[in-house]
């Protein structure tokens, strides 16, 4: 009998482990924690504004096409003849609680964490009229107040120093260090999938990459997951749930990462005639989940693999 431990995917301490109930929020830390959730939230939203909004156009356009994807890549299938399993996906308010407890780490940096485009944005700007301001200063000197060129590099400079310290946190690697996918999740006992949109907005405006992508990118992810434990291969076969649960963590994050690397390469196209400002392999296509190297390529051989990636035309 398979048991999951803290090195499994689906050991119970996971917050994606649960049967999806909600939690009973009494304690002083869920009460902090319901406390960030709302903070965030509400300064995402006025930073972004329509980031939830985003998230679900993002879906609701991409779910098929990606589901087609993963189908096609995987060769794995929810409806065999007859049977068919369902995997809703929602779009959902909240923080996973590990992303949750290393918001708690960074105070009063919201505002910093959640504008860095801006930041950027004010340091080259700044400087540019710096470097430009006696013609800048001839331009619009009769329809106001001009700075001073000292004065806008100590913008500029203040800018810079603001980005230095963003760098400093490293909030990026900090998120990544909560080692549970956290802006979406594949709730694998009920079975569903959560896209947390909060999560999703805010390390989309630390990577400065568009919500779109980003939530490609997870969607994506979470699919692979889904498929990989529910899908049928060419034998009807499917892993079970006890095994699934208690497979090493890499193995399993390894499999969902390598299909959504070969799948983003494959809609690359797409987000370039869209307008995306750079490739999916550097820019729009983040790594979703907190890998180590050994769980990234190596570990995608999982169960089957050998029937399961032959490449079998689905009828």
């Amino acid at each position: 009998m398979s048991h999951a431990t803290n090195k499994s995917w689906g050991d119970p301490s996971r917050h994606y482990a649960s049967h999806g109930t909600v939690e009973d929020k009494q304690s002083a830390a869920e009460k902090s924690i319901e406390a960030v959730e709302k903070r965030w939230a509400h300064l995402l939203e006025a930073a972004m504004p329509g980031a939830r909004q985003q998230v679900e156009q993002a879906f609701r356009q991409w779910n098929s096409v990606l589901r087609d994807q993963v189908r096609s890549e995987t060769a794995l299938r929810l409806s065999v003849g007859n049977e068919s399993q369902s995997v809703p996906v929602r779009v959902s308010d909240g923080l996973p609680r590990p992303f949750a407890e290393t918001l708690l780490t960074f105070p009063n940096y919201e505002w910093l964490i959640l504008n860095r485009p801006d930041i950027e944005a004010t340091a080259r700007g700044a400087l540019l009229i710096a470097q430009n301001h006696e013609s800048a200063a001839a331009m619009v000197r009769e329809q106001g107040v001009v700075a001073s060129g000292e004065g806008l590099g100590d913008t500029a400079t203040t800018a810079r120093l603001l980005l230095a310290e963003l760098d400093r946190l490293e909030a990026i690697k900090r998120i990544a260090d909560c080692r549970e996918d956290v802006m979406g999740a594949y709730f694998f006992r009920v079975p569903e999938i959560r896209l947390f949109w909060v999560p999703i907005g805010i390390v989309a405006r630390l990577l400065g990459v568009p919500i779109e992508a980003l939530t490609v990118v997870v969607l994506t992810h979470e699919l692979a997951h889904a498929y990989s434990h529910l899908g049928r291969d060419i034998d009807s076969e499917s892993w079970r749930t006890s095994s699934f649960a208690s497979a090493d963590m890499h193995i399993v994050e390894g499999i969902a990462q390598f299909y959504t690397q070969v799948i983003c390469e494959a809609l690359q196209s797409r987000f370039l005639l869209r307008g995306s400002r750079s490739k999916h392999s550097s820019r729009t296509s983040p790594d979703p989940t907190p890998l180590t190297e050994s769980g990234s390529r190596r570990a995608s051989g999982g169960r089957g693999r050998s029937r399961r990636h032959d490449r079998v035309p689905l009828a």
